[in-house]
Order: structure tokens, then C-alpha cells, then sequence
């Protein structure tokens, strides 16, 4: 998974590092006094409304960021006693119960609007949160305090569910989250009593039921597409024009052509250096670049609506979309920028699945409690659904 200290959107503009690096002017700047990092809460939220559960989350990751005692954890083996005074840390005590408030309240993304010059500096910090959880989580299991470390995994898994917003990246983050915390109890279950598997059996159908955060991830993917392209043509259509006539260098040709034969001259495909010629000749026309913009526009919404055929399929049917080549350049500049859904689609799968193994071995594990035997098969369980595959079906 990308680095998500610091990262930028959309994530399909990820993959063209080139485009950032033209896109963002170089700024020289006098040497001045280091100044006090301003705090996430204030760099997304100026004015706090008290209403918005993430402005909690927010709250709880500046708390984790400027703990000095988590700082020193990083990856070191810590003893229990170890675990015990760094979780005893009042700063991370009040994060833990910012976000048990948080998540009780209705969670909307702090920004208006994204393209991909708009910095994510949360989601590290917020996937720090998920640390301190999983630690929690540790210590009640080392005191035999199994229903509180539930409660943790039940907070944990809403988490991660409400801090997917408005990109794939935040998205992604907030699978790790739930996982880092699926995990923490995962290392567990032979410690549940009968009644804490019927609670963890709960928990997990409760999860199960939420709404799925993945439409409104591929939206804000979209809308952020969108926006960039718009950002790109009309204040730094440069940038693109140099993507574009890189793409027609050699390499890039060849790799879709067979031997001998012409550029440009796949049915249905357009040569790179075509695609820059007419980007070219668009920017001296303002009339030529909005109809090519209408172009690009038209290709995005045809791709995403692609992509939600395949996401309303069962996951294990679903494939990677692959757009009608038309010969235009709209639909060449899309086949550059447009992320590959598939492996997003498999990491969504891969959360489902551990939350359906999580569950379904708290139903084996209490059936054991009861008859003091293992069940013959799945199918003395009844456990239905959770027993199927994602991946397979």
C-alpha cells in the first residue's frame, strides 16, 4: 500500500508521478524560523462544529502524534508492562475516547472538494489510531478483561469503516485500520468464554450489515478525476501535454503494436503523438479545449459506470474494466489515468473475508464450549452466508 503520511488524489493520478511533478510549481523559499506544525484539526477543520464525528478523529490523531511515549514505541518488542505504562498515557487515553465518540456520531469528510493536489496529512495519523487500539485491545486480553477488548475491536471496526470518505486512498487506510484491529483479538479466541463468542458473533454480523463505504469511495474517485483533469486543462495543461508526448516515445508505442506494424493504425487506437498533436492544437482554441474537456468528461463517467456494473457483481466475479477504444483522445488520456479497480476490489474482498473467518470461528469456538467437541462440518453450524468464500464463491 502507498505511504499515506502525506499522500495526494485522486489515486489514479498516483501512477503518473511525471504529472505531479510538473503540475506543482517549484517554490524557493527564504530560510525562516521553523514553526510549530499546525494541527490536523486546524488544517481541515478551521471552524469545529461539534457535529462531525471525524472532527473526534482528528482530535484523537493529533493526540497519538504528539505522544512521546508512543513515539518511542515504533517497532520495538514491547514486555506487558511496557504496553501497560505507554497505554497509560493520558494523551492517548483521551484519543481512544475521543473516537469512541466519534464514531457515535454522524461522519461526513472535512473537505468541500478534492483534485490531486490536495494533501491527505490524516490518514497516517489516523492508522497510528488503530495502533493504540490494537495495544488496548492486548492489555484487557492480558487481564482477562474480554468483553472491554471486544468493545475495542466493535469501536475499531466502525473506525475504519467511517474514515472512508472521499479518495481509494482513504479508503484503503480504513481497511487497515479494521484489519490492524481484527487482528489484535484474531491472536486471541482461544481466550473467549462462550458468551464473548456470541458477543464477537454479534459484532461481526453488525459490521457486516454496515453500509458498505466502497460506492462512496468510487464516487469521490470519480468526482476527483474530474476535478483534477479540470485543474489540468485549464490552469496547467503542460503538465498533461508532457505525459502525453512521453507516451509516444518508443517504448510506449511499441508495447501496443505488433511487429511492423504503423503507429496509430490499431483499429480503434489513437498514436501518442497524435494524442499530444491534437492536445496542442486544443490549447490554442478555447472552444477545441472545452469540447475536448466535454471529451475527457464523457470517457470518465462511461469508465465509472463501468466500474459500478462490475461492483453490484458477487465479489468473486468481478473483473478489471477495460474501456471501448475509440480512437479518441479523451479515451486515451483516461487509459492513462484511470487506477485499476481490481486489486481496490480484492482488498475490500480480503477485509470481508477476515471478518467472516473472525466470525464464523467465534460460532466453532462456542459450539465447542457447549459439546466440548469439535463440529463435524460448517454445515451442524448453520452460519449460512459467513461460511462462503469472497474470492471464490
Amino acid at each position: 500500500m502507498p505511504s499515506t503520511g502525506n499522500p495526494r488524489l485522486p489515486a489514479a493520478l498516483l501512477v503518473l508521478p511525471a504529472l505531479l511533478l510538473t503540475a506543482l510549481p517549484a517554490v524557493v523559499a527564504a530560510p525562516r524560523q521553523k514553526e510549530k506544525p499546525k494541527s490536523l484539526l486546524r488544517q481541515l477543520v478551521p471552524r469545529t462544529t461539534g457535529r462531525n464525528g471525524y472532527e473526534e478523529f482528528l482530535m484523537a490523531a493529533d493526540l497519538v502524534k504528539s505522544s512521546k511515549l508512543w513515539q518511542e514505541v515504533g517497532r520495538k518488542q514491547l514486555t506487558l508492562a511496557q504496553k501497560r505504562r505507554v497505554l497509560g498515557d493520558r494523551k492517548l487515553q483521551r484519543a481512544l475516547a475521543l473516537v469512541r465518540k466519534g464514531v457515535s456520531k454522524r461522519v461526513h469528510s472535512p473537505r468541500e472538494s478534492l483534485d490531486f493536489e490536495s494533501p491527505l496529512p490524516e490518514l497516517g495519523a489516523l492508522r497510528r489510531v488503530a495502533g493504540v487500539q490494537a495495544l488496548q485491545q492486548y492489555v484487557y486480553y492480558a487481564d482477562g478483561r474480554n468483553r472491554e477488548a471486544l468493545d475495542v475491536l466493535r469501536v475499531g471496526l466502525r473506525f475504519g469503516n467511517l474514515i472512508q470518505q472521499d479518495s481509494l486512498i482513504s479508503g484503503l487506510v480504513g481497511l487497515a485500520v479494521s484489519i490492524v484491529n481484527i487482528r489484535a483479538t484474531g491472536d486471541h479466541l482461544d481466550q473467549l468464554s462462550a458468551r464473548d463468542c456470541e458477543y464477537l458473533h454479534r459484532l461481526c454480523l453488525e459490521w457486516l450489515q454496515m453500509e458498505d463505504p466502497l460506492p462512496r469511495v468510487i464516487e469521490a474517485e470519480r468526482a476527483g478525476i474530474k476535478r483534477s483533469m479540470r485543474t489540468i486543462f485549464l490552469a496547467k495543461p503542460e503538465a498533461l501535454r508532457g505525459i502525453l508526448e512521453d507516451a509516444g516515445d518508443g517504448d510506449a508505442e511499441k508495447s501496443d503494436r505488433k511487429p511492423g506494424q504503423q503507429p496509430g493504425t490499431a483499429p480503434g487506437h489513437i498514436d501518442p503523438d497524435r494524442a499530444a498533436a491534437q492536445f496542442r492544437q486544443a490549447q490554442g482554441s478555447p472552444e477545441q479545449a472545452r469540447a475536448l474537456l466535454a471529451q475527457v468528461d464523457g470517457r470518465v463517467d462511461e469508465a465509472f459506470r463501468l466500474l459500478y456494473v462490475e461492483y453490484r457483481k458477487p465479489p468473486w466475479q468481478r473483473q478489471d474494466i477495460e474501456l471501448p477504444a475509440d480512437g479518441s483522445v479523451g479515451g486515451f488520456i483516461i487509459a492513462l489515468v484511470m487506477p485499476s479497480m481490481s486489486r481496490a476490489f480484492d482488498a475490500y474482498s480480503r477485509g470481508e473475508a477476515l471478518i467472516r473467518l473472525l466470525a464464523t470461528h467465534a460460532v466453532i469456538r462456542r459450539y465447542e464450549w457447549e459439546h466440548d467437541a469439535l463440529p463435524a462440518d460448517l454445515q451442524t453450524l448453520d452460519v449460512a452466508a459467513l461460511a462462503i468464500d469472497p474470492f471464490t464463491g
